[in-house]
């Protein structure tokens, strides 16, 4: 096993939030409140305690290796930054300890230390050194960071004259150009336009290859998925998951499957279960058909209606689309339990983590039209032979190559 970059033995961080700032009080008040709490249960805690604070991170132990790139992910609120503000020293951990095997550098907040009436190039070198680069390495560097963030022309004006964008990637290009051990990366690659988020996608892969140990946060799960070797699932300050990408995200598609899912109870006109595959695996090979079934609840007539299967990337970009012929239609306008299967041929995707779900559409005898969608259902395409990583398309298929060949004088003029 190679050796560790980051390690972290039950990392903790409390906070008190929501403390009401109170108004000016009597002595009497003031002698009969401390009385309270002397004597109280709660050892001199207020009562309301419990509902002020919050662990933004509980006993979160993990390591991560020298020259890997590991994705962090999870929802909102799950202690992502946190993590990463600890181990970048910007804070300090409640309980527990982290040890860092090398130089960090960190790109917590794209844009801190910019200020507006200085130019470009002024915020290059102000922005650089709060970074902790030297002059030194900011005039090596400083032709590649000015390229890089296509302000050329703009570089000595002030950046208040900048729109977002531009602000944006110079900012990103400064911070980009750090040489540190471990970097720690938080939601930065979402910045600028199209074309500009390819060239943070490459520059960070650029970064992966030169052997640095990089974490990285982010809520754009195809880029985890692209630039990750392994990956951290975090819910509610806690390690629901961690392992390789693949690994991570496959239980944080499970989370969300938990926490999005529909609200039992209730009347609804069309209720769909959950999906499986008959074969009882999550796991797909290519080359194998798959066969889905599910059931689906209709408690009223239901009129010109269609189903659609659906499988989508991480981050939440439709791959396969299936739906049934016109004629299958007629056999669910029916009220009652429907059971049904999907037969999918082999299919050619790339190596990845989907996940599949079932969306249904009618009419109900005078309403609108009404809508219901399975939970989403994670399933692991695998292709032996071909990993996750450096494959840029999705769609890969098991193509036929034929050659001939003709020995010539390499010599002569190419055949017309």
């Amino acid at each position: 096993m190679s050796t560790p970059a980051i390690h972290t033995e039950n990392l903790s961080k409390h906070y008190r939030i929501g403390i009401n700032k109170l108004g000016y009080r009597t002595l009497g008040e003031t002698v009969s409140t401390g009385f309270r709490r002397v004597f109280s249960r709660d050892s001199g805690r207020g009562s309301n305690d419990a509902e002020s604070t919050i662990w933004a991170l509980k006993d979160v132990s993990i390591t991560c290796r020298r020259g890997e790139i590991t994705g962090i992910i999870g929802r909102n609120g799950s202690g992502k930054t946190t993590l990463l503000k600890i181990l970048a020293g910007i804070t300090e951990p409640t309980t527990g300890w982290a040890e860092i095997y090398g130089r960090p550098g960190a790109l917590l907040e794209v844009g801190t230390g910019f200020h507006a009436e200085l130019t470009g190039r002024e915020n290059v070198y102000m922005n650089g050194a709060i970074l902790g680069m030297s002059r030194r390495e900011i005039d090596r560097k400083f032709d590649q960071i000015v390229s890089f963030a296509e302000v050329e022309r703009f570089i000595d004006t002030a950046v208040k004259f900048y729109s977002s964008g531009m602000y944006l990637r110079l900012a990103f290009s400064v911070a980009s150009f750090l040489e540190p051990d471990i970097l720690l990366v938080d939601e930065v690659l979402a910045v600028g336009d199209a074309e500009f988020q390819k060239k943070c996608i490459q520059r960070m892969e650029s970064v992966s290859h030169s052997g640095r140990t990089v974490l990285f946060v982010s809520h754009n799960l195809s880029a985890v998925q692209t630039l990750c070797t392994d990956g951290i699932v975090l819910d509610h300050g806690r390690v629901v998951a961690a392992g390789t990408v693949t690994d991570a995200l496959t239980a944080y598609t499970r989370l969300r499957q938990q926490a999005g899912g529909l609200p039992a109870g209730g009347d609804r006109s069309i209720d769909i279960g959950d999906l499986r595959i008959d074969s009882g695996e999550t796991d797909v090979y290519a080359g194998k058909p798959v066969t889905i079934s599910f059931q689906m609840m209709v408690r009223r007539p239901l009129l010109r209606n269609t189903l659609r299967l659906t499988f989508r990337t991480a981050g939440d970009d439709v791959i396969v689309y299936t739906a049934p012929d016109a004629s299958f239609h007629s056999q669910l306008d029916r009220p009652g339990l429907y059971r049904l299967r999907v037969h999918i041929p082999p299919m050619w995707l790339k190596p990845g983590v989907y996940d599949m779900r079932v969306k249904a559409v009618g009419e109900m005898e005078g309403q609108d039209k009404i809508r219901a969608v399975s939970n989403p259902v994670a399933i692991n395409y695998m292709h032996p032979g071909l990993k996750q990583i450096d494959l840029p398309a999705y769609v890969i298929p098991d193509g036929r190559w034929d050659v001939d060949y003709a020995a010539v004088d390499p010599n002569q003029e190419d055949p017309a």
